[in-house]
């Protein structure tokens, strides 16, 4: 049974330690890729929960066919354009400022713009 199998075949909501499991990564690598929006989730409450579905989904998004030859073996990756339309050539860095971005507009719903009418 594939993975993609094993995933349809479940009827329920699927905790991020489930799936960490199932795609053998960390919990935090998990975390992280439901902040940065690469994982599709929901919230229930406080409490994050992944839809096998929607996994199962993502992961035919991920996959490539393997073709005969090194160099056509793994896709490339592409850079994310800069205001120019290049590459920034840094993703780490690009990643963490667009988690910080999100963390601080979820503050300042969960604060109710307090801050900015302080300003």
């Amino acid at each position: 049974m594939t993975l993609i199998q094993i995933l349809e075949s479940r009827g329920e909501a699927l905790t991020v330690q489930e799936v960490a499991e199932l795609l053998g990564v960390s919990d935090k690598h998990i975390y992280e890729m439901v902040a940065d929006g690469t994982l599709p989730a929901f919230y229930i409450g406080r409490s994050v929960r992944l839809d096998p579905q929607d996994i199962a989904d993502w992961l035919r998004r991920k996959k490539f066919p393997v073709v005969q030859g090194r160099e056509e073996k793994w896709p490339h990756k592409r850079q994310a354009p800069n205001r120019n339309g290049l590459g920034s050539g840094n993703s780490a860095a690009d990643n963490a400022l667009r988690r910080k971005i999100q963390h601080l507009e979820a503050a300042a719903v969960i604060d109710g713009g307090k801050t900015a009418e302080k300003s």
